[in-house]
């Protein structure tokens, strides 16, 4: 799956926030993303995509509106571009943002194939938190959860319509 400089660059990623973690405990994120860029050699824009200012939902937007026309999203029967994952996402937020009140958690029941990423970019546009739920789960867990969090809305698909009737 990953080739050896894939895997050694990971390592020193992962090693730089370890260090940089160990030196301040109570560092935020972008913090962390800002010193390792800032300790970057000239020339590695492997993180030029993350501005410290703005949130997921505005990466996203300037990804979308950058590489609109690429494939975004594969699955065997499904490919998604850019565009039409952003217009999906979209339309998929105006439908949550309709449902429910406020903040209030939205649990997601979908598939895993194109519908996941599509989900957790719609919820996230709503600004709302999400909780994902497995559809493999008891039911009885799965009712326990939505209880729990008190979740007004939930998202599903069609291969989880008769699964979401029983919650």
């Amino acid at each position: 799956l990953f080739d050896d400089d894939i895997i050694e660059a990971m390592l020193s990623k992962y090693l730089q926030i370890i260090s940089c973690v160990g030196d301040n405990v109570d560092i935020n994120i972008g913090d962390i993303i800002t010193h390792i860029k800032q300790q970057q050699i000239p020339g590695e824009d492997d993180a030029d995509w993350y501005e410290p200012n703005k949130s997921l939902c505005d990466i996203f937007s300037s990804q979308f509106a950058k590489y609109e026309s690429n494939i975004a999203d594969s699955t065997s029967s499904v490919k998604l571009t850019y565009k039409q994952l952003n217009n999906i996402s979209d339309k998929w937020c105006d439908y949550i943002t309709s449902r429910g009140s406020g903040k209030s958690p939205v649990c997601f029941l979908v598939t895993h194939d194109y519908n996941l990423p599509v989900s957790v970019i719609s919820i996230l546009k709503t600004g709302r938190p999400y909780v994902p739920l497995d559809p493999e789960y008891p039911i009885a867990r799965l009712k326990m959860i939505i209880d729990n969090v008190r979740a007004s809305t939930l998202l599903t698909d069609d291969n989880n319509i008769e699964l979401a009737l029983q919650l």
